[in-house]
């Protein structure tokens, strides 16, 4: 391995642009509390979507045989 070149190359790498900050206007990185806000959103989306599906199907004469 060239260790010359691969420094060489390794100086012209950009830096890669920040999209989202998640620290708030006191200096808190919030990305943690972020992260759960979407987890707790997603779970919350998928027991809805579950109760949904289940009166879906109990209600529909075609797909009542497969109630739990």
């Amino acid at each position: 391995m060239d260790n010359q070149k691969v420094a060489t190359e390794t100086n012209h790498y950009q830096k890669i642009p920040e999209i989202v900050s998640f620290i708030d206007m006191n200096g808190n990185d919030q990305m943690k509390l972020e992260i759960e806000a979407n987890y707790k959103k997603v779970k919350n989306d998928i027991i809805m979507i579950i109760k949904y599906e289940i009166e879906r199907i109990e209600n529909n004469p075609n797909l009542s045989h497969l109630k739990p």
